[in-house]
């Protein structure tokens, strides 16, 4: 974790996070328990009792918090540990750095493509005129497609790994 003026907005999100969650509880508490505001109620209690909130927090450009990084990190290593078996990667290095790359691959896709359906979204909110609309809307197609045809590409030239042994057995997947 960051500290000081060097935290990223990212990390700063994340860690925000915990106390936006113990305000609502607190609120929750005070309005439908009767507690008063500053004394923790049923409400905060549940929330204490699921341990440190875990701030998977995305950015403008696509950056993710370092929770975010971890969780894929994890589950990479746990998809390529059963792929790598199954399909015979020639190690579990290489089977569980296939699988974060993928992971993080379509991440990246998901979010860029889901940040530009907000935004086109969001044009009905500003501006005005027929015209400037259809030239948003127009834009936002051209990116939709550009980010389809970028999804394509990818799974055409990057598929899912998929691995052919090449030693009868290796010695990681004896276990």
């Amino acid at each position: 974790m960051q500290t000081g003026a060097s935290k990223s907005p990212v990390e700063a999100r994340a860690d925000s996070l915990q106390g936006e969650y113990v305000r609502h509880a607190k609120t929750a508490d005070h309005m439908l328990n009767g507690v008063p505001a500053d004394t923790s109620g049923p409400f905060c209690a549940r929330l204490a009792a699921y341990g440190p909130l875990r701030g998977l927090v995305f950015g403008y450009y696509g950056e993710g918090s370092g929770d975010l990084h971890r969780l894929i990190r994890r589950i990479g290593n746990a998809i390529g540990l059963q792929t790598g078996r199954l399909e015979g990667a020639p190690s579990l290095h290489f089977a569980r750095a296939a699988q974060i790359n993928r992971l993080y691959r379509e991440m990246s896709y998901s979010v860029h493509r889901d940040q530009i359906s907000y935004l086109f979204h969001a044009l009905g909110l500003c501006g005005s005129g027929r015209r400037q609309a259809t030239r948003e809307r127009q834009q936002y197609y051209r990116a939709h497609a550009y980010y389809d045809r970028s999804a394509a590409y990818y799974a055409s030239h990057f598929p899912a790994p998929s691995y052919t042994a090449r030693t009868p057995a290796s010695p990681w997947f004896n276990s």
